[in-house]
């Protein structure tokens, strides 16, 4: 079962759900920020670790694509970049993705090189 909820709409599911919740071993719902920051706290390994065991079960056909991509991170105001002297880097996405199921078998994000433009 494929379901796109934001963390915020995730939050006021679990308020209606008291099933879920005791699934969960949830005595208190956390506050939205609080399941952001904890997915913040993961690390790089973890993060591959449940991509590999989202992959295990998808049947794959051995033909893979690449395709990187770069974002402007221009969240911050540019009069407030320069005021601060705050450099906001670029993010450059590489993924690897198998081309029967679309499913992304590998990602690298990184602050270090420019995208293309």
């Amino acid at each position: 079962m494929k379901k796109t909820t934001a963390y915020r709409d995730l939050v006021d599911e679990l308020i209606e759900m008291p099933s879920i919740r005791d699934a969960l071993d949830l005595d208190s719902i956390p506050a939205p920020s609080t399941l952001c920051k904890a997915f913040d706290r993961l690390g790089m390994t973890v993060w591959r670790v449940l991509l590999n065991v989202s992959l295990a079960d998808l049947p794959l056909n051995g033909v893979t694509g690449i395709d990187a991509s770069g974002f402007e991170r221009a969240h911050a105001s540019t009069h407030y970049t320069k005021r601060t002297n705050l450099t906001i880097q670029q993010l450059k996405t590489t993924l690897l993705v198998d081309t029967a199921t679309n499913a992304v078998l590998d990602i690298h994000v990184t602050t270090a090189r420019k995208h293309d433009m």
